[in-house]
């Protein structure tokens, strides 16, 4: 029996069935199966029999269409192959975490043997004060724009790269869930940052407290 797997990011399992519409319905023998994995994550799992020559023109339609979503070809974790990126290319990451508290660090040292080799620092900015003591956002850009917002995960992102040994930064506020209606329960800001350039991502994401923040 032959077996394969993408690891999809950035992607759901609805978007992966539609691109791979025209496979899955002729495929030609071979097994096809799309499951989601911790909310952004999709598994394409692939199975055929020894002689089945066709799994291998699957396999590279699958890539061809969804390369830019595929992660991995193995059963790595997300935490992993980041891990093994930035201990190939000798960099270290630190991060400034308000909505998801501590959970990306976490996940980096707890799923990576020598975790230390690539991780510097992370940091539970939870609370305004945190944001301005120890990031320096300034209280002006939390006024104007709130703790959740473009401005302030970037000045997180700038701030810890001004305080941190680390070549590579994450930083991330947003509502988990709200009751205010002046809150937008499920929006996520992410900013990933380097000395020459922070980006910042605006994420819309369903589910629960525990889902969104996952």
């Amino acid at each position: 029996m032959k077996e394969n797997i993408f690891r999809c990011f950035g992607i759901s399992e609805g978007e992966v069935s539609a691109v791979l519409s025209p496979i899955i319905q002729n495929p030609n023998g071979v097994l096809i199966n799309i499951k989601e994995s911790q909310g952004l994550l999709v598994d394409i799992l692939l199975k055929a029999d020894d002689n089945n020559f066709y799994f291998y023109d699957c396999t590279r339609l699958i890539f061809e269409k969804l390369g830019q979503f595929i992660y991995s070809e193995s059963e790595l974790s997300l935490e992993e192959i980041a891990f093994q990126l930035l201990k190939l290319n000798k960099l270290k990451i630190a991060t400034a975490e308000s909505i998801t508290g501590g959970q990306i660090v976490c996940n980096l040292i707890k799923n990576n043997l020598g975790a230390s080799a690539v991780v510097v620092e992370g940091l539970a900015t939870y609370a305004n004060e945190a944001k301005t003591s120890r990031l320096g956002v300034l209280e002006s850009v939390l006024n104007a724009h709130t703790s959740v917002s473009v401005q302030t995960t970037h000045e997180m992102a700038k701030g810890l790269l001004n305080t941190s040994p680390a070549n590579i930064v994450i930083a991330t506020t947003g509502y988990a869930s709200s009751t205010n209606p002046s809150e937008d329960g499920g929006l996520v800001f992410v900013a990933i940052g380097t000395k020459e350039r922070i980006d910042v991502y605006k994420n819309k994401l369903y589910g629960t407290r525990k889902e969104v923040r996952r």
